[in-house]
This record gives C-alpha cells, sequence and structure tokens, in this order.
C-alpha cells in the first residue's frame, strides 16, 4: 500500500478500534449502490445480518459504519 495513504487512513482511523481489523474499509473496496434516487455505501459482508451496522435497503444492505463511508469519501 502506498505510504501516503497509509498516512491518510491512519489519521481517519485515529483511536477508533474496530474487533474486525477494519476489514471493511480496505480502500481497495470502493462499493456504492443506488437507489433510483440516493447513491449509498453498500455493504460487502456476505452475511450483512451478523453486522449491526448492515441496514436492509432495495434488496440489498446499505453499510451505516461511519468510517467507512468517511474512507470512500476521502480516499476516492
Amino acid at each position: 500500500m502506498d505510504v501516503e495513504l497509509r498516512r491518510k487512513i491512519d489519521a481517519i482511523l485515529g483511536p477508533m478500534y474496530c474487533p474486525r481489523d477494519y476489514i471493511c474499509s480496505e480502500p481497495t473496496i470502493e462499493q456504492y449502490q443506488t437507489d433510483g434516487h440516493v447513491r449509498f455505501v453498500a455493504c460487502i459482508r456476505s452475511d450483512p445480518g451478523s453486522c449491526t451496522l448492515a441496514v436492509p435497503r432495495d434488496g440489498g444492505h446499505e453499510c451505516r459504519c461511519v468510517l467507512r463511508a468517511t474512507l470512500l469519501e476521502k480516499l476516492h
């Protein structure tokens, strides 16, 4: 991973802790969906029901993780 990109990610993460080691926030994962009106961050987990931040939306799940949304917005 690019050193500058890693520095930006570390600055965004700060003191946050994730029990899943931020696996959903990898900068190579850029996935959005649209419901016809609004673009939203799509959940990438194979089992979204096990994540408290995955909200059902139009046959899929929206990711409500502020960290992931911020990373996608700032890095892509």
